[in-house]
């Protein structure tokens, strides 16, 4: 052994290399670490002095690569520079297990006339029998390797294909005795409870994630390899829902194959092992209902499907979610078959949809056809909301259900908060009262600390006892009822405090597309509504926005409104159907303040209830409630000529009488609409039914 080693090489550093496979190896088995180190002393006893020998230690780290070795691409930039003398390592197998990169090692320590020693024998890469000896090492250390990863992969699969392979699982679930389950701490199961409850009620991750975040509501953490009874309470973060509502594990399943390992170039050129997620039709195993999950496997697909929707975006997936503009992403236009486009136009920020499809319509800046949103947007509401008509009352129902049930589980939180914290008051008085009295130091800390968590459970109490105060625990059925009544859909729906994106979900969920063309006089926009159910609906509607004769047109709209509505009501039919201020008027929309200022500029009278009452003047709505339509109906009836009524314009607000109503063909028309019978549309020989 010492016949090799010369003084060129006892000049140079004595190189001692220590690698472990992985971090369990590290951890647990430390006489393999204390080997390798020990090969210092040999070292020292081949003749090279303390301080010429280096100890590089390598993190846990498999020997199949180098991507990530540190230690290792230090080693070799030292033998490159000429400063090593001798590299010493247990066997070959700790240098590398991949025949190339141990070959290139091989070849840099002969050009610089490096030694290579275990704890055997030294070898030297320049001497012919040496060299064949330390070639076939190397390639038995892969050899070697490679049927070790192949026998254990296939036990890992026969045991996973008998559904026994059980390894990290999620937060959330445990495995007690071999068997999977949800975990044993009840406020962990009524947090992911919860979490899949909510998801429902938003269409995406992202406002699922704003939701937990606003009501500062914690989410169960496990750390990688921790006891799942070591439960941390973190705030929700995207990628972390994201990972949960994708997890088929909380459905119930056992899926072994989600991900798998690829091995691609990185940008130095070595071949390195990636994970790639794969599709759910190419899991390996998949058993489903396996265990009790938090949600069952359709609810999962479900939710798949949802996110899927999110992610290839508003444009593809036929639906929108910014702006106010209610048919944004559903317009078709039946020139040339591209999207409309909505541009948002004001403070206001009032919805224009255009048409730029065609090569050549892009080429020249040109568009096939464009209208104003609002006045037509308004008429599809209506005839949208006569659509969910007969099922408002179920839905007003199921509101009261789920409101209830929200309640429920909102204070279900703060009683489960509640017992943690009175768990931890009462350990920390357990910790006070078996410390001596003589150890004042640690006395007085354990007191702060009971104190501290003593106050913790008074403030909690007091939040329990004022949720309680605001959510009574029997509800008022009678008023919930009331409020939400067919005839009252038009009000919540019109209401500023409506969710725009909510909208959006229902008319996606009714309608497919809406293809747009221009009427023969070009004067009103054409919308063909194809529903989810086949059927298609002709709706029409205003081209544009009239720009001349403003203030005429608006003092012929409030001197017939106010008649039946105040100024606030007048302002917002004024607003809806785009019609504009006067020129000179500070601002570009109408209020209750505008509208009485316009009808003093014009000697309009105001609104008269007792004028209203002796003339018999209703609105449309009011006309529905007696008649026991809907608002939708009524126009239906005025449109075709069957209840007379005064309009100031094609789509605005109707005047109706009393008197009007009590005409036999008005009533015989409402009845045959409250008996499901043909409804009184204007009659054209292409239209089709929806009903």
């Amino acid at each position: 052994m010492i016949q090799k080693i010369l003084a060129v090489h006892l000049v140079r550093l004595a190189v001692i290399y220590v690698r472990q496979s992985n971090s369990m190896q590290a951890r647990d088995h430390l006489e393999s670490s204390l080997r390798q180190l020990a090969l210092a002393k040999l070292a020292e006893k081949l003749g090279w002095p303390p301080l010429q020998i280096l100890v590089l230690e390598e993190r846990p780290r498999s020997a199949s690569s180098t991507e990530g070795r540190s230690a290792f691409h230090q080693l070799r930039e030292l033998v490159v520079a000429g400063k090593v003398g001798v590299i010493f390592a247990v066997d070959v197998s700790r240098w590398a297990r991949d025949t190339v990169a141990w070959q290139q090692l091989l070849r840099d320590c002969m050009f610089e006339s490096v030694l290579l020693a275990d704890e055997c024998r030294v070898y030297d890469p320049n001497d012919s029998h040496d060299h064949v000896l330390l070639g076939i090492q190397g390639v038995l250390a892969e050899h070697e390797l490679r049927r070790l990863q192949e026998r254990t992969i296939e036990c890992w699969w026969n045991k996973a294909r008998r559904h026994e392979m059980v390894f990290h699982l999620p937060t959330g679930i445990v495995c007690v005795d071999g068997k999977i389950t949800k975990h044993p701490h009840r406020r962990v199961r009524h947090s992911f409870e919860r979490l899949f409850a909510q998801f429902d009620r938003f269409s995406s991750v992202l406002q699922l994630c704003q939701w937990h975040l606003k009501e500062k509501e914690l989410l169960p953490f496990v750390a990688y390899g921790d006891n799942p009874e070591h439960v941390q309470w973190r705030p929700a973060s995207y990628h972390r829902l994201l990972g949960i509502l994708k997890n088929p594990t909380y459905a119930g399943a056992y899926v072994i194959g989600r991900t798998k390992t690829i091995q691609v170039r990185n940008e130095q050129g070595e071949i390195v092992r990636r994970r790639r997620l794969v599709r759910p039709d190419k899991w390996e195993v998949v058993q489903r209902q396996h265990f009790e999950g938090y949600i069952t496997w359709e609810k999962y697909e479900q939710n798949l499907m949802k996110i899927e929707k999110n992610t290839r975006g508003a444009v593809s997936s036929g639906g929108a979610v910014r702006g106010s503009g209610l048919l944004s992403g559903r317009l078709r236009c039946a020139r040339c078959g591209s999207s409309l486009q909505v541009r948002y136009f004001g403070k206001q920020g009032h919805p224009t949809y255009m048409c730029r499809g065609g090569a050549r319509q892009r080429e020249r800046s040109q568009k096939c056809l464009s209208f104003f949103g609002p006045p037509v947007e308004a008429l599809f509401s209506e005839m949208l909301l006569e659509v969910v008509r007969p099922a408002a009352l179920a839905a007003a129902t199921q509101a009261r259900t789920r409101f209830h049930e929200q309640a429920q589980q909102d204070r279900q939180v703060l009683v489960d908060q509640l017992m943690q914290l009175e768990y931890e008051a009462e350990r920390a008085r357990r910790q006070y009262d078996r410390v001596e009295p003589e150890n004042r130091l640690v006395a007085q800390e354990l007191e702060g600390l009971w104190n501290t968590a003593l106050q913790a459970v008074a403030v909690h109490r007091g939040q329990l006892q004022e949720f309680d105060e605001q959510h009574p625990a029997t509800p008022c059925d009678e008023s919930f009822e009331s409020w939400f009544t067919p005839h009252r859909l038009q009000e919540v729906w019109d209401a500023s405090s409506s969710d725009a994106s909510l909208k959006k979900q229902i008319v996606d969920l009714l309608v497919r597309e809406v293809v747009v063309n221009l009427s023969e006089s070009a004067e009103d926009v054409q919308l063909w509504i194809h529903w989810q159910g086949g059927h298609h609906t002709l709706l029409t509607g205003p081209h544009r926005m009239r720009s001349g004769g403003r203030q005429v047109e608006a003092k012929r709209v409030i001197s017939a409104l106010r008649c039946v509505s105040g100024d606030t009501s007048i302002a917002r039919t004024l607003n809806r159907h785009g019609i504009a201020m006067p020129t000179k008027a500070p601002s570009t929309s109408w209020t209750a303040k505008s509208v009485r200022q316009f009808r003093e500029r014009h000697a309009i009278a105001p609104f008269d209830a007792a004028e209203k009452a002796s003339r018999g003047l209703l609105t449309a709505d009011e006309a529905a409630q007696r008649l026991g339509i809907s608002p939708m109906s009524v126009h239906r009836l005025v449109a075709a000529g069957i209840l007379p009524s005064e309009q100031p314009q094609r789509g605005l607000p109707s005047v109706i009488r009393t008197a009007d109503l009590e005409v036999p063909d008005v009533q015989e028309a409402a009845q045959r609409i409250l008996a499901n019978l043909a409804r009184p549309l204007p009659e054209n020989p292409q239209q089709q039914k929806l009903f």
